[in-house]
């Protein structure tokens, strides 16, 4: 069951990231030079930021870690080709996974050596356990998700 994918929604997603696993399909090319912009923010039962993770693709695609980073980082791992790429997103702890079209594209870990925004107290984010999201989509043709 795919769910469209907002602009601008302050919305909040019920979503166990300990458990379940974010899906979402984009249709986008790579080096278009349009702005095209994926983030999401995790959210903890009071609804606290718990950090999120946005994806920027321009020249070249990068990742940033929301409350962790203060710019993004260019993905050590090229993109499938295609235009239509189905991303999963898996949250566990400290640890962001994600896959596009079954290509692992990120796998790390929020530490004080890999978050360079040490003043904005990273660890408070990245320590609460995540039971909603806010995703949103700009510059996208189409975008939908689902949590399962």
């Amino acid at each position: 069951m795919w769910n469209p994918v907002s602009v601008n929604s302050d919305m909040l997603i019920p979503a166990d990231m300990e458990t379940s696993y974010l899906h979402v399909k984009t249709v986008n090319t790579v080096g278009s030079y349009d702005f095209i912009r994926m983030r999401v923010l995790f959210y903890d039962e009071e609804g606290e930021t718990e950090g999120g993770i946005g994806i920027w693709f321009n020249e070249s695609v990068s990742e940033y870690k929301l409350g962790c980073q203060s710019s993004g980082t260019p993905f050590l791992t090229s993109l499938p080709v295609e235009t239509d790429k189905q991303w999963v997103v898996e949250k566990r702890g400290y640890r962001i996974i994600i896959h596009c079209n079954g290509k692992l594209v990120v796998n790390i870990t929020a530490t004080s050596e890999t978050c360079s925004n040490k003043d904005d107290n990273w660890n408070t984010f990245w320590g609460r356990e995540v039971t909603k999201i806010n995703l949103r989509g700009y510059g996208f043709q189409t975008a939908s998700y689902y949590i399962g």
